[in-house]
């Protein structure tokens, strides 16, 4: 390019800079285009005019300035467009294009191992982790020193259990690279951890000073406190490890994202729920309910506080040839929005519901979950653990479905909440503080209790001591309540969840492995620190632990 168009071009893009902050958007735009027309090659005029589409909110025109840029494995736009599509729900229009480009000849354009590198972050996105994992392959065959790709596959390697394969990339990283990346250096501590050197996964994050070097990773650093916790843990430092898990919480309570999230919501939707589930409300919908009973229904619903062993259930049930076990995805939230909404949010109006709304609803969830005609008599499990809140609801829509509900010792469930990384919401905000962790496992009983009370729930309580200490009775219980033969391969459960593509739950690291104890009475270790049984009490004694 000569000196003259290349002034011309970045005199342009400067103009165009300046029309911009001054808001007079028009101008900015022609002088992006002149500049871009001028030269096609250069990333920043697309760059700065999508930016502009961004500000005035017409993120499809941005997209498409972007995907028209002329040289197609640019870095630059690659990673514009993915900041764009992540930001403005963009990612099936990102997906198509990448996979268009992937159809290019490879020959002729560099820098394709980024193009392999987004395709497999999209792939994570959508919880396909053996998929992702292929395509951070590929981008490390075009790119040995690709830092990111390693990064990423380390971290699908670990989700997928796949501990072999994520030690040999682990040394194929520093082999290739001769790096002291602190991510890295994570994955090295982790894998250390996962094969239980639990001293020298801590003498690593000392020595490498990771808990600093990773403070300004919002994903990275919540991390290496969680596996600095579960050291100290299995080191039997219980006041450390205690301590770590409270600044955790802290720091993820402080993240903007988070303090967004309102943890009072659910509490008051529980309350309102005690006021609108009551047999008396319910007395017309429940008849409708009846009225409309579809008996060739063969549905079950896994329910249970979180963290008491529910997917170790959600597992063993999956073992069964007789069962569909739907994976955690909100099919019956989307049911209770799509009543709800038409009803603008009236939670009184169910007790009006009217037998052909409860078989349009219906229709509408299994429509959802699109069994095929040939597991259309298999029993199927819908596993989200909170749908205990939502039993009443449950009830009226499908009252010929049966409720598993999982119990585990309310000390160690609710110790397990704080101490358990989930993804936020209304509901999980509560685990990031003690006492609100322990007040929303009293509200969430509560309303539990009060549905025993008002509706004729058909239930079965399994506990998670009784699987880990008598696995064939308890199990055989359960199956017997759901009519389900009980079958010799059920015991080995542990190998499904080894072959599972994803598994989204915080007990990942926990299901593919033959049943443990370490976990029951957990909570004394901590006895010290905390002060749970007499808040929990009246539990305790209901579940008869």
């Amino acid at each position: 390019m000569n000196d003259k168009i290349q002034t011309s071009y970045d005199d342009l893009v400067e103009k165009g800079i300046y029309y911009a902050k001054k808001s007079e958007l028009k101008r900015a735009i022609n002088n992006f285009l002149k500049a871009a027309d001028l030269e096609k090659s250069r990333p920043e005029a697309h760059i700065n005019l999508s930016n502009i589409y961004i500000l005035s909110k017409n993120y499809n025109r941005a997209f498409k300035i972007l995907q028209n840029y002329g040289f197609k494995y640019e870095i630059s736009i690659l990673d514009h467009l993915w900041k764009l599509s992540i930001n403005y729900n963009l990612e099936k229009n990102l997906f198509n294009y990448l996979l268009k480009l992937k159809k290019l000849d490879k020959s002729k354009y560099q820098n394709r191992y980024f193009l392999f590198f987004l395709i497999g972050k999209l792939y994570v996105r959508s919880s396909n982790l053996p998929k992702a994992i292929d395509y951070f392959k590929k981008s490390i065959n075009l790119n040995r020193k690709s830092i990111q790709s390693y990064i990423n596959m380390l971290d699908c390697l670990e989700r997928l259990n796949k501990i072999s394969d994520l030690k040999k990339y682990i040394d194929l990283c520093e082999e290739n690279l001769n790096t002291k990346d602190p991510k890295l250096i994570f994955f090295q501590s982790l894998y250390l951890n996962r094969i239980k050197e639990f001293k020298k996964s801590e003498e690593i994050i000392i020595n490498h000073k990771l808990e600093k070097n990773l403070v300004n990773e919002s994903y990275y650093y919540p991390r290496i406190l969680n596996l600095k916790c579960n050291n100290n843990e299995k080191l039997e430092n219980y006041s450390k490890s205690f301590e770590l898990i409270e600044k955790r919480n802290s720091y993820l309570s402080n993240l903007e994202e988070n303090k967004r999230i309102k943890k009072e919501n659910y509490s008051e939707l529980v309350q309102k729920y005690k006021s609108v589930y009551t047999s008396k409300n319910l007395y017309l919908a429940l008849d409708q309910s009846d009225k409309s009973k579809n008996n060739n229904i063969s549905l079950s619903f896994l329910v249970g506080f979180p963290r008491s062993g529910t997917t170790l259930l959600d597992t063993i049930l999956r073992t069964s040839s007789e069962t569909i076990v739907l994976e955690e995805k909100p099919f019956l939230p989307n049911l209770w929005n799509k009543y709800f909404d038409n009803k603008n949010r009236n939670l009184n109006s169910i007790s009006n519901i009217t037998a052909d709304e409860i078989i349009d609803l219906r229709k509408y969830y299994f429509d959802q979950i699109n069994i095929s005609e040939k597991n259309k008599n298999k029993l199927i499990v819908d596993k989200i653990p909170l749908t205990l809140a939502e039993l009443a609801f449950v009830k009226i829509i499908f009252p010929e479905s049966k409720i598993i509900l999982a119990l585990r010792h309310p000390c160690d469930v609710v110790l397990s909440c704080f101490f358990t990384s989930f993804k936020m919401n209304e509901a999980m905000i509560n685990f990031l503080d003690w006492e609100d962790t322990i007040n929303f496992y009293n509200n969430v009983f509560e309303l539990f209790e009060f549905y025993e009370q008002q509706l004729q729930l058909n239930y079965i309580k399994i506990k998670y001591e009784n699987v880990i200490h008598d696995f064939t009775n308890e199990v055989y219980k359960l199956f017997n309540f759901l009519n389900l033969k009980y079958e010799k391969n059920i015991e080995n459960f542990h190998k499904v969840a080894q072959n599972r593509k994803s598994i989204s739950t915080p007990s990942y690291n926990q299901v593919v492995n033959p049943l443990y104890s370490n976990s029951i009475g957990r909570w004394k270790k901590y006895k010290k620190y905390i002060n749970l049984e007499s808040k929990l009490k009246k539990w305790i004694i209901k579940f008869n632990y």
